[in-house]
């Protein structure tokens, strides 16, 4: 949650900041892409890393270097140099499959698509709690101070991280071969991040511009983005524990396409503008369902090498999709959120058959569970 409180902070100006700084949407749309995919790049060497010197130093080093790249961008006054503060930031996603494999190995299997909705909606919950005050601070203080204000909040996530009981190192163990049915869902990835973030990167740029939302409105519908994510991620994992995929992954693609339609159609309508926020937020919905199902075609001694190469190839299609959505808007404003709602369903039906055929091809072959089994 605290990580999502400094990401609250960020998230609805930092599009607006280098904005400020002369950057058009496609600079914008590069500054994150880039960094994203640099980022990535240490998602997998972090994997390894955990499997074999434990989970807690690479996810105290993962919230140092997130802390450091939102303080970078406190003294730019040249929107160039955001690369270098970006991919610092996006560093930080190593700690994400990290706490995945965390959870993974302590989790009893028939409660852990429940167990990774709740924590990733966690995360969405402190981007809830920030975002309508980023705008609020932003307006007072200038498009820096919500840059200030998430260094703290994630200097204080570091200090938890190191709270968190240690793991023992894995390498001892049989490692395992990854299947062919972790590989299926690791080809998906990177175009289901790419989808994934296609709607938001310049967001807020598209609130302020087209809609003509006020700064402090675009920290409350930022936050209705979190919320639907919140709320979604933790029935979707829930939904998927007790109904199954299929209606999991797909329902939550619907949401993202009513919701991505809805933004089209209501550019001037708070209230529509509002609705299709919070449905957009269902575009990680799908994430503790796709976590939940990789635990069950993974070796116990690799799960967090097994969760950095997902982390790594959704990460990298989240670039991409940051840069393609910077060039769709600077061609029209609207395309970032047409192109979400053609593409969510067909891209989601391939998703959830991969995801049920991986399953089922796991139960068949007796994969083991993560140990509590």
């Amino acid at each position: 949650m605290l990580w999502g409180l400094g990401f609250g902070l960020i998230a609805p100006v930092i599009s607006l900041f280098l904005d400020s700084l002369g950057a058009t949407g496609t600079d914008i749309g590069l500054v994150i892409g880039v960094g994203t995919i640099v980022g990535a790049l240490g998602v997998l060497p972090a994997g390894f890393l955990a499997d074999r010197i434990g989970r807690k130093p690479v996810l105290m080093v993962s919230a140092a270097s997130g802390m450091l790249g939102a303080a970078a961008f406190l003294p730019l006054e040249d929107w160039r140099f955001a690369f270098i503060g970006s991919a610092l930031y996006w560093a930080a996603i190593a700690g994400l499959p990290i706490m995945t494999s965390h959870l993974a190995a302590t989790v009893p299997r028939e409660r852990l698509g429940t167990s990774m909705g709740v924590v990733y909606a966690s995360f969405f919950f402190g981007i809830i709690l920030a975002s309508p005050l980023s705008g609020l601070i932003a307006g007072a203080y200038g498009l820096r101070a919500p840059f200030a204000g998430a260094v703290v909040f994630f200097g204080l996530s570091l200090v938890c991280d190191a709270l968190i009981s240690g793991s023992a190192p894995l390498a001892s163990l049989r490692t395992g071969a990854l299947s062919g049915r972790f590989w299926a869902l690791l080809g998906l990835a990177p175009l289901a991040g790419a989808l994934a973030y296609l709607p938001t990167p310049l967001f807020t740029v598209y609130l302020r511009d087209i809609a003509r939302v006020p700064l402090e409105g675009i920290g409350v519908l930022v936050a209705a983005v979190s919320l639907g994510s919140a709320a979604f991620s933790a029935a979707a994992g829930r939904l998927s524990d007790r109904v199954g995929v299929v209606p999991a992954v797909v329902g939550a693609a619907i949401l993202v396409a009513v919701g991505s339609t809805s933004l089209v159609l209501g550019s001037g309508a708070l209230p529509v503008l509002l609705v299709g926020s919070l449905l957009i937020g269902a575009n990680q919905a799908a994430n503790p369902v796709v976590a939940a199902a990789i635990e069950r075609v993974l070796p116990p001694a690799r799960l967090s090498v097994g969760y950095a190469a997902f982390q790594l190839a959704y990460t990298a299609g989240a670039g991409a999709g940051s840069i393609l959505a910077g060039t769709l808007h600077d061609t029209d404003p609207l395309l970032p959120y047409l192109v979400s709602a053609a593409l969510a369903l067909p891209i989601a039906g391939v998703v959830s058959l991969v995801i049920v055929s991986a399953v089922r091809g796991a139960a068949a072959g007796g994969v083991p569970a993560n140990g509590l089994q």
